[in-house]
């Protein structure tokens, strides 16, 4: 019996919810993009950023931004934002970092012991697993101390990163599209 199990389990394709809609539904860099899970009940909202190394090149990772809720109606202001680091699919990270160093403001360490992250796995034949990244969950005051800086530098997944001025105004869009109006 646990052998028919195994065999149901690892022919079963990778399940996909809530937080991942940036996989299913195309978007550009700096777009804020909904998606409504109806199986789920759950709005996910998000925003894809690719960071820039030092030499202005993109960086073989991207930063995604989302925040889930139940329903359709988006509550007034999110008590959390997911923050998520992934790596482009022939990219090997050195380390599973994701530290945002916003000017003026100190270190944020979003994937330290002791704060609220985890790896993000990837097993494409069911076999091993690969860490592709990380996801941290913030409070959004972490996050609106991101989106007031003048500047973000930073570490994602062992490279160093630059956030340009396009994509702080991208995640101050998506922070107002995230707080109505009163």
């Amino acid at each position: 019996m646990p052998y028919i199990l195994m065999l149901f389990l690892a022919a079963m394709p990778t399940v996909q919810g809530p937080g991942e809609g940036y996989n299913l539904v195309p978007s550009s860099p700096r777009e804020i993009k909904t998606l409504y899970w109806e199986l789920y009940q759950t709005t996910e909202i998000w925003v894809r950023i690719i960071p820039e190394r030092e030499n202005r090149k993109p960086a073989p990772v991207s930063l995604i931004f989302s925040v889930t809720f139940p329903g359709k109606k988006q509550p007034d202001v999110p008590t959390q934002i997911n923050i998520r680091a992934q790596a482009d699919p022939l990219f090997v990270a050195s380390k599973f970092s994701l530290k945002l160093v916003p000017q003026p403001g100190k270190l944020l360490d979003l994937a330290a012991p002791g704060t609220n992250f985890q790896y993000i796995p990837y097993h494409p034949t069911g076999e091993t697993y690969a860490v592709t990244g990380v996801i941290s969950i913030v409070p959004w005051e972490v996050f609106s101390q991101i989106v007031q800086a003048k500047s973000i530098a930073g570490e994602v997944l062992g490279i160093e990163v630059l956030l340009q001025n396009a994509d702080l105004d991208a995640l101050r869009a998506f922070a107002k599209r995230m707080v109505p109006s009163r």
